[in-house]
């Protein structure tokens, strides 16, 4: 299976994240169980998204939970990630998260 996982590997150059820890990861296992990770101009049959890296076409959603916006102050890029992460929830076909209590929030 051919997967263009969103950020690719390009775009996280220089960062370091949990999302970034976790993809690296997922580059580095998932061809072991025939997942070949494409490019984003390659052709691909799943597109799976982290955040709010890309809204257009998901099949899959990635979730590690959202900023907290509702108990401190928030910068208004935190607003604005929020906004990008739920816009992905609501177009992806699938969508996984790694705990109960992150699927809790997004209930």
């Amino acid at each position: 299976m051919r997967v263009l996982m969103l950020p690719t590997e390009d775009q996280m150059r220089g960062e370091e994240s949990g999302i970034v820890r976790v993809n690296l990861a997922y580059r580095k296992y998932l061809p072991e169980f025939g997942v070949e990770l494409v490019d984003e101009y390659d052709s691909y049959d799943l597109k799976a998204v982290h955040a709010g890296c890309n809204t257009e076409n998901v099949d899959v959603a990635l979730c590690h939970g959202l900023y907290w916006s509702a108990d401190y102050p928030c910068n208004k890029w935190e607003y604005k990630t929020n906004g990008k992460v739920i816009e992905v929830l609501r177009q992806a076909k699938k969508i996984t998260v790694p705990s109960t209590w992150v699927a809790e929030s997004i209930m």
